[in-house]
């Protein structure tokens, strides 16, 4: 709390997780404004149970259950964070659950699978999804760089194997757009590949 002017003010910081909070628990509404990292995927992660649990000690039955809602606007950040995330809200698809995805400004790197994995997808007008292929850094010996190098391959397949899966990106228009160049694509874009539902 600071005081100004005999006003007494929350720093900004506080209000803003305020209203996560509340738009969370209130609203079944999660945002993704920052990267994608161990502390933003439990957040999300963490709110999705409280949700789910709220709902479960009213008894509703998850046919009948509000839509949880995942608000993304980041730039991307840590693969194996972004596969937790988006691993739970499968599970929670295959459960039952609505899970609206809506990209507002950008949805890039992980970003946009965290985007891409809702099972009702929106995206703003002006909003930008970006998909390219990972990137990493390996050091060590030449053993240690080789294993590197395979678990590389293994997520880049894996990665694109998740894109087919849940678009109608063919693969190798996928891999003639993201060789070696990042992919930008409109909200038209998204709605005739089918990674968008919805415009807005």
């Amino acid at each position: 709390m600071v005081k100004v002017m005999g006003e007494i003010y929350q720093p900004i910081d506080n209000i803003y997780n305020e209203m996560l909070v509340q738009d969370a628990l209130k609203n079944r509404k999660l945002h993704l404004n920052e990267g994608v990292d161990e502390i933003t995927m439990f957040k999300i992660m963490y709110y999705m149970d409280k949700i789910r649990k709220s709902d479960d000690t009213q008894s509703i039955e998850i046919k009948n259950r509000q839509p949880i809602e995942i608000v993304c606007n980041s730039y991307g950040g840590q693969l194996y964070e972004c596969m937790a995330l988006i691993s739970k809200m499968e599970k929670f698809i295959e459960d039952g659950y609505k899970i609206i995805t809506t990209l507002t400004g950008k949805a890039m790197s992980c970003g946009q699978f965290i985007f891409m994995f809702g099972s009702y997808r929106r995206i703003y007008r002006y909003g930008t999804l970006l998909i390219h292929k990972l990137s990493s850094w390996n050091v060590g010996n030449y053993d240690q760089l080789e294993v590197g190098y395979e678990e590389n391959k293994r997520l880049q397949d894996l990665l694109n194997s998740l894109i087919i899966k849940k678009t109608e990106i063919p693969l190798d228009l996928l891999l003639e757009k993201t060789k070696g160049v990042d992919w930008y694509l409109s909200p038209e874009d998204c709605i005739k590949y089918n990674i968008a539902d919805e415009i807005i």
